[in-house]
C-alpha cells in the first residue's frame, strides 16, 4: 500500500521521485520497474568498466532474496523464481486496507507459478 511510505524508506523515495520527476500517480508496475531499475544500477556500480550484457546476465544469477531495501517482497531473480510471499488488500468504501500482516505474509503455499 502507498500509505506504507512511513514505514518504507525506499517507497517513501520512490514516491518522492516520482512527484519530482512526473508528478504521476503511482502503480503496482512501477514500483517493479524500480526495483528492478535500482537492481541493475546496483549490479552497474559492482561491474565497474566490466558492463556488458553477458556481465550483467552473469551477475543476476547469483541475486538471492532481493527486496530493493523493503520496497518488494523477496524475490529471486537469480533462479528466475517469483517470491512466496505477498500481501492482501481490499478495497473498502474507495480506500485500499491491508488484510495481512505487514509488511508480508510468506510461505509454501504461496506460488505464482512463475520459476518452479
Amino acid at each position: 500500500l502507498f500509505e506504507d511510505a512511513g514505514k518504507n524508506p525506499e517507497l517513501g523515495k520512490y514516491l518522492s521521485w516520482l512527484r519530482l520527476t512526473s508528478g504521476g500517480t503511482p502503480t503496482f508496475f512501477d514500483v517493479y520497474a524500480w526495483a528492478a531499475a535500482d537492481l541493475f544500477t546496483q549490479l552497474a556500480i559492482e561491474l565497474g568498466g566490466k558492463l556488458t550484457r553477458a556481465a550483467v546476465l552473469q551477475a543476476v544469477r547469483g541475486v538471492r532474496n532481493f527486496t530493493d531495501s523493503g520496497l518488494v517482497p523477496p524475490q529471486n531473480p537469480g533462479l528466475k523464481q517469483t517470491g512466496k510471499c505477498l500481501s492482501v488488500v481490499q478495497l473498502v468504501n474507495g480506500k485500499w486496507v491491508r488484510r495481512t500482516p505487514y509488511p508480508y505474509t510468506c510461505g509454501s503455499l504461496i506460488d505464482s507459478g512463475v520459476g518452479g
